[in-house]
């Protein structure tokens, strides 16, 4: 996944800030150092009600990859 992926939120992710449709754009990326366990990728999602979230991969659906 990079910058300008269409995702979708998984269910089962609560967070009172996710819109109803869970659906986001991907709008950046970072790694996430953590010294419990391997660097992983942070996303920035931004979604319709402008608010911008981060998620691991584990919690998103692909829509749309971004070409």
């Amino acid at each position: 996944m990079k910058v300008g992926t269409l995702v979708r939120i998984r269910e089962g992710t609560d967070d009172d800030r996710l819109p109803e449709s869970r659906v986001g754009l991907i709008v950046e990326t970072e790694t996430q150092h953590n010294r419990y366990r391997a660097s992983e990728l942070l996303y920035h999602v931004r979604f319709n009600n402008g608010r911008t979230l981060k998620f691991y991969k584990d919690f998103i659906e692909v829509i749309s990859e971004a070409k």
